[in-house]
Formats: structure tokens, C-alpha cells, sequence
């Protein structure tokens, strides 16, 4: 703050023994006996050891700390660690300043206190379009099934229109979500720990198909939803089918996509449980 250092992220590439490890470190400004001398500051390995695995680099000294911007498994954050002017090591864990309720970095701290720093969100809905009998594109507006910053995606349709079915979250802690377009409710039809790749309902908006994430094989499963959009007990339907795609008009068999190289398109007959790869 009063101009005398600069605080940078760096690499001590003349280090000998062993792999040389990114570090935030302190050098001074004015010509002298110390010109040249950076000191490290330990400050990114005492932020890893608090279980944040990305750290981005430091925004500046937030009264006698020093301020910056990390992300855990679910955020992105602020955060600000303390590090002494006279030794320039840090001396304590980091703290959190935001809750990072949006994607929160670049801070910027003033010699008042106050911290600037960019905050956005990002939100992937499930839009529709209409189309004519010809199959093309009716109206210049589209439609917005679903609202809300989670993302949701791999929508499918029953016939009518009244039901959707989609997958909702990031890896890890995918599943398989419901809307009744008619009442706007929404309901969760799977709630493990398993990730959900991809999911389709059945043309009469009675049953709901997914896939189980790989690595590994991917198992198909299916169950009948209850009017209040609550799911069945869940029936193993392929071992190792792959992602779910469709299902067919007559709702008897299901498309699907394996995972092998590459990659095969092919039909379950859901009574014989029979596979054909037709592509």
C-alpha cells in the first residue's frame, strides 16, 4: 500500500533440487542493497492446505492482508490471507470475504477498504421452438422451459408437450429432474450420488429413462413417474447400454449411444431386453 514493494506470482526457475512450485512473492521497489531480493511468502501453500484447489492470483493488500479469488468444487470466491509487512510470511489461514454466490474474481482493494471485483452468473435452460409440418421453424420467438441458475440440460419432451425431463447440477452430483409445463412444478426423480448423463421420457409421459454416467460401464434405468411427479422404484433396464437418446413413437424401444471408438448408435427393445447396433 504505501508503494515501497510490489507483490507478484512467480516461479523460481534457478532453483535446484526438485520441481520448482509457483509461489506469491515480495521485492522491493527502490535501488539498493536489496535490489533483486524477492522474498518468498509461502502464501500458496498455506492456501492449498486449506483445501482450495485453484487459486488465482493475488489482487492486492486489503489493509494487512492480501486479497484474492479462489474456487472450491461448487464457487468461486473471494478470499483475503494475512501477511506480515516486516517478515512478508504469511501468518494465519485464509478467511472468506464472499459467499460466491456468482463467479466472484479480479479483486481490487482501495486504500478505504472497500474492494471492487466482477461477479457474473451462468445459467443453461431448456429452450423450444415450434415447427410446422414441414419441420420448419414457426414464430421468431423461442420459448424458455426452465428458469434458474443451475444448469440443465439433454430436455426431452412427451408428445403432448405437458411433460419434460432433463438433467440438472454439474458433474459431480448430476440427476435426473421433471417439469410439468402445464403447473409449472418441478420435482427431482433421482436423488443418489450416481452422476446422470442423460435421460428421456417416454412419448406417453409415463416413464423416464437414464444413463448412469461412466467411467466404466454405463447402466440404463427406468421408472414409471406418479401424478405427484414422484418416481417409481428404479428398474435396471442394460447393464452396459450407454447414453440414452429417444425413445421410439410406439414407446417400446429406446435409442441409445454406446461409448465404445468408435462410437455405436443402437436400439433396446425394452420387452426381450435385445440390443441391435444399427450404426
Amino acid at each position: 500500500p504505501d508503494g515501497a514493494h510490489i507483490l507478484f506470482q512467480g516461479v523460481d526457475v534457478w532453483r535446484t533440487g526438485g520441481e520448482a512450485s509457483p509461489d506469491w512473492w515480495v521485492a522491493p521497489v527502490a535501488e539498493g542493497k536489496d535490489t533483486g531480493k524477492a522474498v518468498k511468502t509461502g502464501a500458496l501453500d498455506s492456501i492449498k492446505r486449506s483445501g482450495l484447489p485453484t487459486i488465482y492470483a493475488p489482487g492486492g493488500w486489503y489493509r494487512d492482508k492480501v486479497v484474492f479469488s479462489a474456487r472450491d468444487d461448487s464457487a468461486r470466491f473471494l478470499l483475503a490471507i494475512p501477511l506480515s509487512a516486516r517478515t512478508w510470511q504469511v501468518h494465519g489461514p485464509p478467511e472468506a470475504l464472499t459467499f460466491g454466490t456468482g463467479v466472484e474474481g479480479y479483486p481490487s482493494p482501495s486504500p478505504s477498504g472497500a474492494i471492487a471485483f466482477t461477479s457474473y452468473k451462468n445459467e443453461i435452460n431448456i429452450w423450444s421452438r415450434s415447427i410446422d409440418e414441414s419441420g420448419w421453424v414457426k414464430g421468431k420467438e423461442p420459448r424458455k422451459l426452465t428458469t434458474g441458475q443451475a444448469y440443465k440440460t439433454n430436455g426431452s419432451m412427451n408428445i403432448d408437450g405437458t411433460r419434460l425431463v432433463f438433467v440438472l447440477g454439474h458433474r459431480p452430483g448430476t440427476n435426473v429432474w421433471i417439469r410439468d409445463l402445464v403447473s409449472g412444478r418441478e420435482a427431482s426423480l433421482t436423488i443418489d450420488a450416481k452422476d446422470k448423463c442423460s435421460t428421456a421420457i417416454s412419448p406417453d409421459g409415463i416413464r423416464v429413462v437414464w444413463s448412469v454416467c461412466g467411467p466404466g460401464p454405463e447402466t440404463m434405468f427406468m421408472a414409471t413417474i406418479n401424478p405427484d411427479l414422484s418416481a417409481s422404484i428404479p428398474e435396471k433396464v442394460c447393464d452396459d447400454c450407454g447414453r440414452v437418446v429417444d425413445w421410439s413413437r410406439a414407446g417400446d424401444s429406446i435409442l441409445f449411444v454406446d461409448h465404445s471408438n468408435p462410437v455405436r448408435i443402437g436400439i433396446l427393445t425394452l420387452s426381450s431386453g435385445a440390443r441391435t447396433m444399427i450404426a
